[in-house]
């Protein structure tokens, strides 16, 4: 839960990069600064940065969804116990997983 928690918090300050630098870039078109250069550089680094930034968390939890709900062809198989409905035996409301059947 924590790692999921950081990971949204991480997103959230990539995307929050790429808009400042996407703002500096604008406001650098609209007023000539005596360093432009300089300050479109950094402006590129904040959007490198932050793609970099949201696109792994994006992913990251991208993957866990996926993990969670089993629809990950990349996940252990050990991950998701997959049985077919007619292993599956009910008696007196209750669950039996039964291999062999009668």
């Amino acid at each position: 839960m924590k790692s999921k928690i950081s990971k949204i918090i991480n997103m959230l300050i990539g995307l929050y990069l790429i808009y400042s630098g996407s703002r500096l870039i604008i406001s650098i078109q609209e007023g000539q600064p005596q360093h432009s250069f300089l300050f479109m550089a950094l402006a590129v680094i904040f959007i490198i940065f932050g793609v970099i930034s949201a696109g792994y968390s994006i992913y990251y939890l991208y993957r866990q969804f996926r993990k969670e709900y089993g629809s990950d062809p990349d996940a252990d198989e050990e991950d998701y116990q997959r049985f077919d409905m007619d292993d599956i035996r009910i008696i007196d409301g209750t669950v039996d997983r039964d291999s062999e059947q009668e």
